[in-house]
């Protein structure tokens, strides 16, 4: 008790010098600031040998992208408290076939200083990897110009956005919308938000692409013409039908949000 007493009158302390100290500006996000260290680590990895890459982060944003070396590189950036600073690292771990990628983060430390805004950037050889998994506990996932054979991604809160690559796509949001954006659809996609929008934009018309999507509280929205419509409710909560002959399944699901395929 007199250790948490003694931090808040060190917390009012930095408080009351940096109200003299900046004129009267205490926000909170000034003070983080005041109290915040800078976090960039990189580190360089051989993935020869490597087929799978697996990802998993409690509360750090993702972003994956094709590189031009042969090796990958993984970098992470940001800012964090001066104990997690000083503490948290990368985590990369081969196991046969497969690397893990993650951070190591410090034990808890006292509240105000528990903080970290940091990104776990991948960069990644262009090659046709077998499987990519991401998971993230709180932040937001981005990938562009990935090859695999299949792509999951599973996110508590935060925004997943998938640009300009090609895989058999399964992930699911809790609270955050989904984005993805291509020039076409070519293998299944399986998109679910608790609470989120999804879109899929495409750069080409569907030529064989069957849509199967349920709302719980949204509407579907198919924006291309040449959709044939096997069931559309007269809330759209409920959209079913094709381009074409169908050959390619997409489907969405969505608890509090909408869906549009444009």
């Amino acid at each position: 008790m007199r250790r948490l007493f003694g931090i808040i009158l060190v917390i009012a302390g930095i408080a009351g010098l940096y109200h003299v100290w900046s004129g009267g500006d205490i926000s909170l996000h000034r003070i983080g600031a005041l109290l915040s260290r800078e976090v960039n680590i990189e580190k360089a990895v051989d993935v020869g040998a490597v087929e799978h890459i697996r990802i998993h982060t409690d509360s750090a944003n993702v972003r994956i992208v094709k590189g031009e070396s042969e090796q990958a590189y993984v970098r992470l950036q940001g800012s964090a408290g001066r104990h997690y600073a000083d503490n948290i690292d990368l985590h990369v771990e081969q196991q046969g076939d497969t690397l893990e990628l993650g951070l190591e983060m410090p034990e808890k430390f006292w509240f105000f200083f528990n903080f970290a805004n940091v990104t776990l950037d991948v960069t990644l050889p262009e090659k046709q990897w077998n499987t990519v998994d991401v998971e993230t506990g709180s932040g937001n996932i981005t990938i562009d110009g990935l090859e695999t054979d299949s792509l999951a991604f599973d996110a508590g809160s935060g925004n997943v956005k998938l640009i300009d690559g090609q895989a058999e796509i399964k992930g699911k949001v809790g609270s955050g919308n989904i984005l993805v954006e291509t020039r076409e659809l070519l293998h299944d996609a399986d998109l679910k938000t608790g609470s989120g929008n999804v879109t899929v934009k495409l750069a080409e018309r569907p030529e064989s692409l069957h849509v199967d999507y349920r709302g719980g509280s949204g509407q579907g929205r198919i924006q291309w013409d040449g959709f044939v419509y096997e069931l559309e409710s007269d809330e759209r909560d409920v959209v079913k039908g094709s381009f074409g002959s169908g050959e390619v399944q997409l489907y969405v699901r969505t608890g509090s949000g909408n869906f549009t395929l444009k």
